[in-house]
Parts: C-alpha cells; sequence; structure tokens
C-alpha cells in the first residue's frame, strides 16, 4: 500500500536514489561525483512523492523516471557545452592544437606548453565545489555576466562573486603555493 504522506512514501522508496546515482556515477566517471547525484536525485524523488496521484503499482517506475530525469537536468545545467552540441562535434585540444599548428600562430612546443597548462587547469577545477565550478565554466567559457548566473543558478549576485573570487584563490593556491593563501583585502578579478 502506497503511504498517502508524502513525507512516508520519500522515507520508504529513498534507496531509488542511491541506486540510480551509483549507476549514473559510473557512467560519468570523473564528470560529477556521487553526492552531487544523490542530492539532485533527492529533489526529483521528494517532487514526484509530493506530486504523483497515479496508480499504486506504477510509483516506482514514475519515481525512477523523474530522478534520473532530475539528475540528468542538474548536469545539462553544469555543462558548459550547448545542448545542441553533440559530442562529437566539440572541439579536442587536438584539434585545436592541429589548428594552430597549421596556421603557423604558435610553435609545436608551446602547443606543448598550452596542453600541460590545460590540463593543469582542468585537474584544479576538480578540486573546486560543483557550485565554484560552474560559476568559473559559465563566466569564463560560456562568457555569461553575474547577473545572468545568478538568475540561472536561482543566487544572489553578491554569492556570485563570492564563489568566483573562492573558486579563484584555490585555483591560484593550488598553483602557485600548493596551499590556499591568504590574499586578505586584494582584489581578483
Amino acid at each position: 500500500m502506497l503511504p498517502d504522506d508524502p513525507k512516508l512514501r520519500f522515507a520508504q522508496y529513498r534507496f531509488l536514489v542511491g541506486r540510480i546515482a551509483a549507476v549514473l556515477t559510473r557512467k560519468y566517471r570523473g564528470l560529477c561525483r556521487y553526492s552531487d547525484l544523490y542530492q539532485w536525485g533527492l529533489v526529483g524523488l521528494y517532487d514526484e512523492c509530493c506530486r504523483y496521484r497515479g496508480p499504486e503499482d506504477r510509483f516506482e517506475f514514475c519515481c525512477g523516471v523523474r530522478i534520473r530525469g532530475q539528475i540528468m537536468d542538474e548536469l545539462r545545467l553544469a555543462s558548459p557545452f550547448p545542448r545542441r552540441m553533440k559530442s562529437e562535434d566539440r572541439p579536442t585540444f587536438v584539434d585545436i592544437a592541429d589548428q594552430v599548428l597549421a596556421d603557423g600562430a604558435l610553435s609545436a612546443e608551446e602547443v606543448i606548453d598550452a596542453r600541460e597548462q590545460a590540463v593543469q587547469t582542468v585537474a584544479r577545477l576538480s578540486e573546486l565545489t560543483p557550485k565554484e565550478r560552474t560559476v568559473v565554466e559559465l563566466y569564463f567559457w560560456s562568457g555569461m555576466r553575474s547577473v545572468d548566473i545568478a538568475r540561472r543558478l536561482a543566487l544572489s549576485e553578491p554569492r556570485i562573486h563570492q564563489l568566483r573570487r573562492s573558486a579563484l584563490e584555490k585555483m591560484a593556491a593550488a598553483a602557485v603555493f600548493g596551499r590556499r593563501p591568504d590574499f586578505g583585502a586584494v582584489p581578483l578579478p
């Protein structure tokens, strides 16, 4: 029997979130953490528990669809690439390096140095919290303004500035000091 109270349904079907988050964590290895997927899945489960009015025997299936959908929506929001751009259309570092070498803009050594810097930057990005990483990607890679990022993430504009500053401090510390420096009142861009 399906409980009438959404909180009881939530507690009863919480195991689905863990199962789906584990599957998606394995599928998107290195792109996201289990804890992030789990949290997003809990939001989907709660929404479905509050909204579902169908037959009892379909509830578990509908929850699974809603949980997975919520997680995928959050992953798409965090992606710096437009949804219409297929993964095979996205340029790789090798494609970009080949084009730069063909244009004669950089030497092979400069391209190798740029690749090493790109690898280090990606490693530093993985150390940021999901919100910091999203703010950095939207601000620097997508070229969005802080106001637009705040609207998209449902945060205040000062919070976006705090997250960006925190992310830049962490990345600078990893690059230069190997630890978090004390920047004091020195403003970062």
